[in-house]
């Protein structure tokens, strides 16, 4: 379903940030490609190991997020 208004470029921008969001990815406790989006914003939950985590709205892992694991040493990508 496409909501977004205004032009193609705009649709498929929206478009490809939901089929992120929709996706499977990566836990990174149990490394199992469970993690899905939960009911609320930007929390992800394990389906596997249960864990939950506060990523993005649409991806788990922003830039800013990994900026800041690096900078602090628990990168462990």
């Amino acid at each position: 379903m496409r909501t977004a208004k205004f032009g193609a470029s705009i649709r498929k921008l929206a478009d490809a940030a939901n089929a992120t969001r929709r996706a499977w990815h990566e836990c990174p406790k149990c490394r199992k490609r469970k993690l899905k989006h939960g009911q609320t914003y930007a929390v992800w939950k394990c389906r596997s190991c249960g864990a939950e985590i506060a990523g993005g709205a649409y991806s788990p892992h922003t830039e800013g997020g990994e900026i800041a694991m690096r900078l602090s040493g628990t990168y462990s990508k």
